[in-house]
C-alpha cells in the first residue's frame, strides 16, 4: 500500500526553513512515501493518506480540505512534527472532527513510533481494499438450529464492502448431478474413505464451478444438506478449496 504526505503550512512561516525541517523530518521517519505538499487532487483516491500539519494556523487552512472532502474519506490522520505549533494545529483539527462526529487521529511522538504506527495503518487500509467489493457465497440458507446466524448483506457491504451472494443448494445439487466422477487423486487405506473419495471430488469439481460462475472469493455451505442428497460430505472439498486460498467454511 503506497503512503501519500500532503501538508498543511501557514504562509507566515519561512518556506525555505518549512522545507528543510521536512525533509529531516520525514527522513528520521524512514518510510518510503510520496510527497503531494498542497496539491489535493488525489487526496482520498487511494493509498494511505497523511496529512503533515507543518506548523500553527492552518486550522482554517483545514476547513477548506474538510468541506471538499467530509463524504468522501472515513479518517483523517494527522502527522505532526511537534515543531512550530504543529501540534497544538492537530489537536484543534482533531477537536473540530470530532465534535462533527468524523473520525481522526494524530500521528505524534518518537520517530519510531510514528513509523510502527503508519505501517500498522498502511496494512488496514490495504486489507479494507481488498475487502472492498470481493464475493462471499451463501450456499445454501443457514442450518435450520442456527437461530443466531443470520446477517444482513446491506450491513455487511456498508461495514466492510463485502457483497453476500446467495445461491441455492439445489444449484449446487444440479451441478454435482452434472460433473462426472473421476479418479481420485487422494488415496487411502481405508475402504469406506476410499471408496468415498470419487464423490468427494465430484463435490469438489462442483463447488469449484459455482465459485468461477460466480465469482466468489470465498463461500459458506449449507453442508449438512449433501448428506440426505449424496450420502457424501463437503469436508474434503471444502479442504482442498482452503488450502488454494479461498475461504470456505
Amino acid at each position: 500500500m503506497k503512503i501519500s504526505i500532503y501538508t498543511l503550512t501557514s504562509p507566515l512561516h519561512d518556506k525555505k526553513a518549512i522545507e528543510l525541517s521536512t525533509r529531516n523530518f520525514l527522513d528520521n521517519i524512514g518510510i518510503d512515501y510520496d510527497f503531494f505538499g498542497d496539491d489535493y487532487s488525489q487526496f482520498g483516491t487511494k493509498n494511505l493518506d497523511l496529512i503533515f500539519v507543518r506548523t500553527g494556523g492552518t486550522e482554517n487552512l483545514f476547513l477548506d480540505l474538510y468541506s471538499r472532502f467530509a463524504d468522501s474519506v472515513d479518517e483523517f490522520y494527522l502527522l505532526t512534527s511537534g515543531e512550530n505549533n504543529s501540534l497544538a494545529a492537530s489537536m484543534e483539527i482533531l477537536s473540530f472532527l470530532n465534535s462533527n462526529g468524523h473520525s481522526g487521529e494524530i500521528l505524534h511522538g518518537s520517530s519510531g513510533y510514528i513509523r510502527s504506527r503508519i505501517v500498522t495503518l498502511s496494512a488496514k487500509k490495504e486489507f479494507y481494499h481488498k475487502l472492498h467489493d470481493c464475493r462471499l457465497g451463501v450456499i445454501g440458507a443457514p442450518s435450520d438450529w442456527l437461530i443466531a446466524s443470520g446477517v444482513s448483506s446491506n450491513a455487511i457491504y456498508e461495514k466492510l464492502g463485502i457483497r453476500l451472494h446467495d445461491i441455492p443448494m439445489r444449484e449446487l445439487l444440479d451441478e454435482i448431478a452434472a460433473t462426472p466422477l473421476r479418479e481420485p487423486k487422494e488415496v487411502c487405506s481405508m475402504e469406506k474413505i476410499s471408496s468415498a473419495l470419487p464423490v468427494a471430488n465430484q463435490i469438489y469439481d462442483a463447488l469449484k464451478a459455482l465459485i468461477n460462475r460466480h465469482r466468489l472469493s470465498g463461500f459458506t455451505l449449507r453442508c449438512f444438506d449433501l448428506l440426505s442428497a449424496v450420502h457424501n460430505t463437503g469436508c474434503l472439498a471444502l479442504a482442498k478449496l482452503n488450502s488454494e486460498g479461498y475461504v470456505a467454511g
